[in-house]
């Protein structure tokens, strides 16, 4: 059973340095309904130069401390906390009216541009240069001819993604936080009012498609016009999505192929067997990838499993030779799509939920007749256990 979402909805990613301050504003955003929070770490001692937080907030989780406070703020307003990477959330749980981005990872920037433009969210970026004292704010709204967060891009740039800036959180060694507070706070404050625009339904003037930066050093304040790019290698698309009220324990890949059958004579006339047989079909997870094959760091031992990669559990981590919990996922064994030629009828009777699908993904079938092809998008309802 699906759930029916307040009508304004804002969603931020990242309550670091700009989040922090972010979030009290927007929680006084009137009619206003609901705020989720998303960000899967927990604040340290050395985030209490540059982030909205106090000494007890420490070794807590960051969605949970704002959260509380948000709630302090405005009893009356719906905080929907997630303490996991954005990046393996199920594209429906992002669905918004306005997304604020105050992430510090260009890859993470990348993946919640690209989300939120297919979705059809409108996206505000905000960022801070502690060195220069600069603050920087984006703002992208899906359209036939607005751009894009890459749109301007080289070579150089995509080169660059894996790049995660000072206060991000993960596994990988990197710089500790040295972002201004005040620079956060106003980074954040530019970012809420542009928000607040769009929410507001009122002819404004929002930053679409446009840059503003705001050198605090010498009180400069420069807005730079951005255009779409004929070369940009991102499609512009907006998606439009179709709901599935079946869950992922019961639709099997078999059905999700199945859906890009048309009922009524249109597109195809091949029965869905056959378009299976010759594999016409694919399905993939935008954002995510498959795999299909893991291999033991241990032994050398490999095994096949077929579920996306960011989804693994500890059992698909298990070797079934030496019992160690060190199975790999390795590129080479990795495929954004599932092509379904290429399934046994075995993998086809698995369900999406078997292959790591959860209430809320957004799934996309693509069918192929001569040299056109065609992808439809679904996504699957969120159950009542989100709460969203």
């Amino acid at each position: 059973m699906s759930i029916t979402r307040p009508k304004l909805v804002i969603i931020i990613v990242g309550v670091g340095n700009i989040g922090s301050y972010a979030a009290p504003l927007v929680a006084r955003i009137p009619g206003l309904g609901l705020v989720v929070l998303i960000d899967k770490d927990s604040y340290e001692e050395s985030n209490l130069a540059g982030q909205d937080i106090t000494r007890k907030d420490v070794g807590k989780t960051k969605v949970e401390v704002i959260g509380r406070r948000l709630r302090r703020i405005n009893p009356e307003l719906k905080i929907v906390t997630i303490a996991r990477a954005v990046e393996d959330l199920p594209l429906g749980m992002i669905r918004s009216t306005v997304l604020l981005g105050c992430v510090d990872s260009r890859k993470t920037r990348l993946y919640l541009s690209e989300m939120a433009w297919s979705l059809g969210v409108p996206y505000i970026d905000a960022g801070v240069e502690p060195d220069g004292l600069l603050a920087r704010l984006n703002v992208f709204i899906p359209g036939r001819n607005s751009p894009c967060y890459q749109c301007g891009w080289q070579q150089s740039d995509y080169a660059a993604v894996e790049q995660t800036y000072p206060c991000s959180g993960g596994s990988v060694p990197q710089a500790r936080t040295n972002g201004v507070a005040s620079l956060g706070s106003l980074a954040a404050s530019l970012q809420v009012i542009e928000g607040q625009k769009l929410l507001s339904g009122r002819p404004l003037r929002v930053l679409n498609g446009e840059e503003l930066m705001i050198d605090a050093s010498w009180h400069r304040y420069y807005v730079t016009a951005r255009r779409r790019s004929p070369a940009c290698r991102f499609c512009h698309e907006v998606w439009k999505l179709e709901m599935i009220d079946q869950g992922a324990g019961r639709l099997t890949m078999a059905k999700a192929f199945a859906l890009v059958i048309p009922a009524h004579g249109e597109g195809p006339s091949l029965d869905s067997k056959r378009q299976l047989r010759n594999g016409e079909l694919s399905l993939r997870v935008p954002g995510h990838h498959f795999i299909s094959m893991m291999t033991c760091k241990k032994c050398g031992r490999r095994q096949a499993v077929l579920r996306l990669v960011r989804r693994l559990r500890p059992s698909d981590r298990k070797c079934d030779g030496c019992g160690k919990e060190e199975m790999d996922a390795l590129t080479a064994d990795m495929s954004e799509r599932l092509l379904a030629n290429r399934l046994s009828p075995s993998e086809l009777s698995l369900t999406l939920q078997s292959i790591g699908l959860e209430a809320g993904d957004v799934f996309s079938v693509g069918y192929t007749v001569g040299q056109s092809t065609t992808e439809r998008h679904f996504q699957i309802a969120l159950d009542q256990c989100r709460k969203l």
